[in-house]
């Protein structure tokens, strides 16, 4: 959705806009981010978008024979 969110929060009295960040760090401001979800109407496109190309694996690069989420514990059966 970053592409949807403003980096610039609604103008203000007198025209000022805060940035949609936080203060400290400067990383998007999620945590007070308000969604709208609607139920897209017939005549709208089947399709989400934006769209964008297929990303293509790295050349040289290979499929892992097992993908783990804790790396220490070994998978069973082995010593």
């Amino acid at each position: 959705l970053n592409h949807l969110i403003s980096e610039l929060l609604p103008e203000r009295e007198g025209g000022y806009r805060f940035s949609n960040s936080d203060p400290v760090t400067g990383q998007a401001a999620w945590y007070d981010l308000r969604v709208r979800i609607e139920k897209a109407s017939a005549a709208e496109a089947e399709q989400s978008w934006p769209q964008f190309e297929r990303l293509r694996p790295p050349r040289g690069s290979e499929k892992p024979a097992a993908l783990r989420f804790d790396g220490r514990r070994k998978p069973e059966g082995v010593q």
